[in-house]
């Protein structure tokens, strides 16, 4: 068959058999088809899955640690931020089940480089896989980027191997962002983090050598598949079980397409027989491997 693709159509018998000119048409039977959408809906779901398994949790000691332990296990997200205080207190019964904790350092960002360098050393020493720094507004604003650079790699040093964030404001200029991403990325910062606002996605042009993004402040859908297809590497919202909740939606959604009324005729000119009236389903088109004609 010299066909490359073909179109499927769904017969209510149990057919198999090839029909339409030049076999351009595919029957098969309504297990088959069942077993099609029951295949669309477990590729939907692993997507969605995939993509809510990038969220991350902010624990500040105002909800419950065991609902907030068992949403993280529920939905295998992938981390849970938290200041050094709440660490102190929780991180133990969070690492016992197997949740990472990023934690994060510098308050407002406005406190000495040896302070958040000692705020580091305590995360590490209470196991957090993560480390969240937040500059100094004073010092982003003031374009001391020599400054930032020296901050930086020391904390990069103290941080060894747990991933270290550097979180910006998106209340800066979306130039002067773009310049501290291109500088955390010279200096192997794992991720930056911003809060979400329009255009935040295209901070990832200034990103190279395995630094990657996280967006906090998504709150619906439509922005959360906007990040996600932007190659956003970590997502922080509030409303994650709404997101989920109405994304699963569309997994309920898939049916098979409508009937529609099929007419084939197979006319043989010497006895004058047809068939007609046959119930079909249309089908995406079906990919069939090459042929070898050799």
């Amino acid at each position: 068959m010299d066909m490359q693709t073909q179109t499927g159509i769904l017969a209510p018998d149990k057919t198999n058999e090839v029909i339409g000119d030049e076999g351009q048409s595919l029957v098969i039977s309504k297990r088959e088809a069942e077993e099609f959408c029951a295949y669309k809906k477990q590729k939907k779901l692993a997507e969605i899955n995939g993509a809510i398994s990038r969220a991350e949790l902010v624990f500040n000691g105002d909800t419950d640690a065991q609902s907030v332990c068992a949403l993280m296990e529920k939905y295998r997200l992938a981390s849970v931020k938290m200041p050094l205080t709440m660490l102190s207190l929780y991180g133990a019964f969070f690492i016992k089940r197997g949740v990472v904790c990023d934690c994060v350092i510098g308050g407002t960002g406005e406190t000495l480089t040896d302070v958040k360098a000692r705020e580091a050393k305590l995360a590490l020493k209470y196991k957090a896989k993560e480390i969240t720094l937040v500059l100094a507004p004073s010092a982003v604003r003031g374009a001391r980027y020599v400054e930032i650079r020296k901050e930086l790699k020391k904390l990069r040093r103290i941080a060894r191997r747990a991933y270290l964030k550097v979180h910006l404001d998106e209340k800066y200029p979306y130039a002067l962002l773009s310049r501290l991403a291109r500088i955390c990325a010279e200096e192997c910062i794992d991720y930056i983090s911003v809060p979400y606002f329009e255009g935040c996605e295209k901070l990832r042009a200034d990103l190279f050598g395995g630094c990657l993004m996280e967006v906090s402040g998504v709150d619906n859908l439509p922005d959360y598949k906007k990040m996600i297809g932007a190659g956003v590497g970590r997502i922080l919202s509030s409303h994650l079980t709404g997101i989920r909740a109405e994304w699963m939606r569309e997994v309920d959604e898939i049916r098979f397409p409508a009937p529609q009324n099929h007419v084939e005729e197979k006319g043989n000119k010497e006895n004058g027989t047809k068939k007609d009236n046959s119930t079909v389903l249309a089908l995406p088109p079906i990919p069939l491997p090459p042929v070898n004609n050799a």
